[in-house]
């Protein structure tokens, strides 16, 4: 831009005011802390600079002026704008880890990172807390919600009406059967918000994976009178691929020994990120304890899967928990997830898979998550004891 003035000094007072204005404004683009100083500072700037210009200079530098402001005032919206709350949960198949940082319509309605310190130590990353709500479902029937990923209909009203093909005594024989394709899936073992960054999930003790949290729900059934095994083989380990065809050796060979299981729990754990250094923990409070949200997903016969003739059957006993979670422990559990998996399924009419919170909730969450879930369990199971 070229500056015509009527001599030397005030040329020389205009280039000053000038660059002035511009270092004023540049700074208002990279420091939020001083945008009020810069607004007056820079108008006063403007108006020194543009008294010194002849008509035709002025227009043109309160142009690139305005067309400034308008920027920064662009850039500051953008940066005030929220996170998106769209992430995927669970894997589509063994092949597709958990852990796969993704995106689906699970949304969350309230969000706290309180417990975490403003700037995590050098290779740490943080955690935030957040309550999923119904919100994300897209099928709703009084307070039982679902998140259906396919073009499947369903009534849940008339699902839930009808009983499953289960039947369930109470005469000393197993009933249930707990077990883990992803048994090494664990869990973070402090509430401070923050995880180490590559630090590994998974772990082979008993006492803080995925068998941890099936004990508490294996300990509610029991004490109920309902006889429940749990299996504690690891799938997973050494190798995570094909974790799913051996969990279905492993459940046939159950079925095969007992043929009295009639309901077979598939527990893991899902894993929520936003970025390499950011982790969501789904969480809720019950009874003043901070509890693992959970998840329900039911599969269904579909595009590629096939020989799953008993999906809606699985189904009815997948939305009759999912009551029962809501009626019992309100905010227990997100919506379930309905879509085109199958994730051993067909291999009884009573199984369903539930994921246990996230890799960022404590052992301690997932737990207490474990006993509630027991207790739903329990309600439900009960009311398919015969009269």
């Amino acid at each position: 831009m070229t500056i015509i003035c009527s001599d030397k000094k005030s040329a020389l007072r205009a280039i000053i005011i000038f660059l002035i204005c511009g270092i004023i404004i540049y700074l208002s683009f990279t420091s939020p802390l001083i945008d009020e100083a810069a607004e007056t500072a820079g108008n006063l700037a403007k108006a020194s600079l543009l008294m010194t210009m002849p008509d035709n200079g002025s227009k043109v530098l309160s142009d690139k002026l305005s067309e400034f402001d308008a920027r920064r005032e662009a850039s500051q919206v953008l940066a005030s704008l929220p996170a998106s709350d769209d992430y995927e949960v669970g894997p589509k198949e063994e092949t597709v880890s958990s852990e796969t940082q993704s995106t689906s319509s699970q949304t969350a309605s309230s969000e706290t990172a309180s417990s975490a310190p403003a700037e995590p130590p050098e290779g740490y990353g943080t955690v935030t807390e957040r309550f999923y709500s119904s919100s994300s479902a897209n099928l709703k029937w009084e307070n039982v919600y679902v998140s259906r990923k396919i073009d499947v209909s369903i009534d849940i009203a008339e699902e839930i009406a009808t009983k499953p093909d289960i039947t369930i005594l109470k005469n000393g024989k197993p009933q249930v059967l707990i077990m883990h394709t992803h048994t090494t899936e664990s869990y973070l073992a402090e509430d401070n918000g923050t995880f180490k960054i590559g630090a590994s999930s998974r772990s082979t003790d008993e006492n803080l994976n995925m068998i941890a949290v099936g004990n508490e729900i294996a300990d509610k059934l029991n004490a109920a009178g309902i006889v429940t095994l749990h299996d504690k083989t690891m799938h997973d380990y050494p190798s995570y691929n094909g974790a799913y065809e051996r969990s279905e050796v492993t459940v046939k060979s159950y079925l095969e020994q007992y043929p009295s299981i009639e309901v077979v729990l598939d527990i893991h754990r899902d894993a929520i990120s936003t970025s390499d250094t950011k982790k969501i923990k789904p969480t809720v409070t019950i009874n003043g304890k901070k509890a693992a949200q959970v998840m329900i997903i039911n599969g269904c016969e579909y595009g590629s899967i096939t020989d799953y003739p008993n999906w809606r059957e699985n189904l009815r006993f997948g939305l009759r928990v999912q009551q029962a979670f809501e009626t019992m422990y309100p905010g227990l559990a997100r919506p379930l997830m309905f879509d085109d998996r199958k994730y051993n399924q067909q291999l009884t009419n009573g199984s369903i898979l539930i994921e246990m919170g996230s890799d960022s909730n404590t052992l301690e969450e997932a737990k207490y998550s474990g006993q509630l879930v027991g207790d739903a369990l329990v309600s439900v199971l009960e009311g398919l004891i015969p009269q």
